[in-house]
């Protein structure tokens, strides 16, 4: 694993629990090596492993001096594992000489070994390593080997080792209606759904450990505010379930264990979207939201409205908006963390405010010229990301219209990495590799 020495700073408290893995993802004891090779046990030819720091990295490392032997270390006694089923061994690996293979072995009940798969890369640099294979019959365990062939000479130094197993069909939900967003906390999943002509939206739980749908939730509304859909979530501090929706840009609350979803007023007059949440300090949560209330060639909105910051106090019960320094912005599109204040986009600008103090603190630049909306009424939403990457501590990633762009935390000046007509959807794996798509087709920026 990466160590990083952080300066201390004043964290808003947006950090979260640790962000569950995924459903499909087993955990791999001291995958990271953190805890030297334990977890790991020898394969093949006696000694060649050592747990060792590279490139800032706890790494096990492989060394291979000679054609005739064989070195690894496996995950053993491995993870529970399904007959029938694909998995996938991931990691990162440093091959400074010669080939480094990862296997994905699976075993039976007695620990014989049933099957394998491998993939063997090479280069003095972090390589991004996969191998999948379907466990065959008989399987009741998979694990991940590290390993040096017979006729291999050379040296590696692995990291970040993982399993996962094929994404898993969860079953139907809700019926006639789709997931707009989802939060997480420690054990649960919080899957936010559109509502349809007949239904409003509702919020699916589901255990992350049974994969599973635990509860489902109806929004309320009223007939003077009808919530349609759902559109933005966000765990609290204080592990509060937080909902965006729209036409009325209505906040609702859901406490983990609770029947019942809480409305907590509107965040702003007419008609629009409460478009992204972010969690603060002492259960705050901060939103953006869309002057648009629906999507579409001709969007439903208010003349002459402009989009707004807000925040939602638990102890005071108060959603309170702060009106920003622009001419009549039409939307605010992503808001995130950023060494203890909320940056946003709204636009082609950047919001910065510190969350202690939004109104004194909110200032705005101008990044880029605002979106065409009056050309392109129903592509406001592929103009907000804003993330960051360990492995740039110096910048924060984001889009803006048609372009993938820098910002350096320190002046804001922004640096633009791609210009591409339908570019939305920019993401980071958990390598810091940046993907973003156009269309159908899913790209990997080249940094």
């Amino acid at each position: 694993m990466l160590r990083l020495a952080l300066p201390v700073v004043m964290v808003m408290a947006m950090t979260m629990a640790a962000a569950p893995a995924h459903a499909a993802d087993l955990r791999l004891p001291n995958g990271d090596f953190d805890d030297g090779l334990t977890g790991w046990s020898g394969s093949h030819s006696p000694g060649g492993v050592t747990a060792v720091t590279w490139e800032g990295r706890t790494t096990a490392r492989v060394s291979d001096t000679g054609t005739g032997a064989a070195y690894g270390r496996e995950s053993l006694p491995g993870l529970p594992a399904t007959a029938g089923t694909r998995y996938a061994a991931y990691a990162r690996v440093w091959a400074d000489s010669g080939t480094a293979d990862l296997y994905l072995r699976f075993r039976g009940s007695s620990g014989q070994l049933l099957g394998s798969a491998y993939t063997s890369v090479t280069g003095r640099r972090w390589n991004e390593v996969t191998t999948t294979g379907v466990a065959p019959a008989g399987t009741t365990t998979v694990s991940a080997l590290i390993y040096s062939g017979t006729a291999n000479v050379g040296t590696a130094y692995w990291d970040e080792v993982m399993i996962g197993k094929g994404a898993t069909d969860l079953g139907i939900q809700i019926e006639s209606s789709v997931p707009n967003a989802t939060t997480f906390d420690a054990t649960s999943a919080y899957a936010l759904y559109t509502g349809t002509n007949d239904t409003n939206p509702q919020l699916a739980v589901i255990d992350l450990a049974t994969e599973k749908v635990t509860r489902r939730l109806t929004l309320p509304d009223s007939a003077t505010t009808p919530t349609v859909g759902g559109w933005a979530a966000a765990t609290a501090t204080d592990g509060r379930i937080y909902l965006g929706t729209y036409p009325n840009s209505i906040l609702y609350r859901y406490v983990p264990g609770q029947t019942t979803v809480t409305g907590l007023g509107r965040a702003e007059g007419g008609y629009s979207f409460i478009w992204d949440l972010e969690p603060g300090a002492g259960g705050k949560v901060y939103g953006g939201t869309s002057t648009r209330g629906a999507l579409g060639v001709n969007p439903v909105y208010a003349p002459g409205a402009s989009a707004v910051i807000f925040s939602y106090d638990p102890v005071t019960g108060d959603v309170l908006p702060y009106p920003l320094p622009l001419t009549a912005p039409k939307a605010v599109t992503v808001l995130t963390e950023v060494d203890g204040q909320v940056w946003g986009l709204a636009g082609g600008s950047l919001l910065t405010f510190d969350p202690a103090r939004p109104s004194e603190t909110m200032a705005a630049k101008r990044l880029f010229a605002d979106p065409d909306y009056a050309a392109r009424q129903g592509s406001a939403w592929r103009d907000g990301v804003l993330l960051t990457v360990a492995r740039d501590p110096a910048h924060v990633y984001g889009t803006a219209g048609d372009q993938i762009f820098k910002i350096s935390k320190s002046a804001k000046a922004v640096t633009v990495l791609l210009t591409e007509p339908g570019v939305e959807g920019l993401t980071a794996d958990r390598f810091g590799n940046l993907y973003y798509k156009i269309n159908d087709r899913l790209h990997r920026l080249a940094t």
